[in-house]
């Protein structure tokens, strides 16, 4: 049985319209503004709204919305180039003339990358006749289902408590059935929830328990039942500092893999983008949780970052009677060029005798 865990959407965002011309574009001329003052401002534009709001999307995913832009000077404008302040926002507009009072539709669409985050781009529109762009923010979140407030917590040296708070994006009231694998913390307190909310405050001491890289919070969210936060402790510097666990010659930018909740022979597809790779590289993969397996099933060109590869993987849980957390190391590495790459594959697997009641989510 094979499921890729992208093929949920869980939220929609704003469709892309591009609308083909405005009327009279086609006869307009546009006016070289030659007064000095003049050219060392903005060109006379503004966007409604005045905020290109991408919305909520799930890592790895992208976003698109169209804004409207409109010339409220006296002249027409030649638009000559638009530009995002990152490579990941790419805008592109309707038209490239637009006459005095008339509008252009432009489109941003953004590739977030995998970090549950919130983003705060700009995409800088340039016009014949003056040097600086008009600039319109973009924003955009990428979560899960369920948000995690800040997605790495800073730890005490001496007493590590992990303060989390975590929300439900669509407001669906959710319990947490375990932290870091357990429904008790290292000090024996109970951090799982008897009720369901919509919100939960977490605080996980652990004690004389390892600090894990990243603590796993497993729930009953119906959409998004697994989310993990990065812990940041000296223990943990120490530990990827360890020949072991750096990476050589190869690089990416989805630290970790959430799988969320699978099944016991249960099949995942999964996408991790690499650099550093050869087209003739065919790299062996690993992850240390023996309960799984995960296969090489090939890798494509990145369609946006040149040297870039995005390498398909499968990951089965192999064991027919696991259950429980998955918080594994993973290793991907070319062992002729001495390359290795690390990342980490996070989930929760559920008891065989649930599967019978999983109904539509294949």
């Amino acid at each position: 049985m094979k499921r890729s865990v992208w093929t949920a959407v869980l939220f929609a965002v704003s469709s892309v319209v591009v609308i083909g011309g405005v009327p009279g574009v086609a006869s307009a001329q546009p006016v070289r503004n030659n007064d000095p003052a003049s050219a060392r401002n903005a060109p006379p534009i503004v966007f409604e709204p005045e905020v290109c709001d991408l919305g909520i999307g799930k890592p790895g995913e992208k976003m698109h919305s169209t804004i409207t832009l409109r010339n409220t000077g006296t002249t027409p404008l030649k638009i000559t180039r638009l530009k995002g302040s990152c490579s990941c926002t790419v805008p592109s507009i309707s038209s490239d003339v637009i006459p005095p009072g008339e509008t252009a539709e432009v489109t941003v669409e953004m590739d977030p990358g995998w970090l549950p985050s919130k983003i705060r781009k700009q995409v800088n529109v340039f016009a014949e006749g003056y040097t600086r762009p008009a600039t319109v923010p973009v924003l955009a979140e990428v979560s899960f289902a369920v948000r995690v407030e800040k997605p790495s917590v800073k730890l005490s040296v001496n007493e590590p408590i992990a303060e989390v708070r975590i929300e439900a994006i669509d407001g669906t009231p959710f319990r947490i059935l375990r932290v870091n694998g357990k429904e008790v913390d290292g000090k024996g307190t109970k951090v799982a929830t008897d009720e369901a909310a919509k919100s939960h405050d977490i605080a996980y001491a652990f004690g004389e328990e390892e600090i894990p890289t990243y603590l796993v919070v497993e729930t009953d969210h119906p959409e998004g039942s697994v989310l993990a936060v990065r812990m940041e402790h000296p223990a943990i510097s120490k530990r990827e500092m360890e020949p072991e666990s750096r990476d050589y010659g190869l690089k990416t930018e989805r630290h970790f893999m959430n799988i969320e909740s699978v099944y016991p022979g249960e099949t995942v597809e999964v996408v991790l983008p690499v650099s550093g790779l050869a087209e003739i590289d065919v790299p062996t993969v690993s992850v240390d949780d023996e309960r799984l397996e995960v296969r090489y099933m090939g890798k494509t060109p990145h369609p946006e970052k040149r040297s870039w590869f995005n390498v398909k993987l499968f990951v089965t849980v192999k064991d027919r009677n696991a259950s429980g957390m998955i918080n594994t190391g993973f290793k991907l590495e070319v062992p002729d060029a001495k390359q290795v790459v690390h990342s980490f594959v996070i989930g929760s697997i559920r008891p065989a005798s649930a599967a019978a009641n999983k109904g539509s989510r294949e």
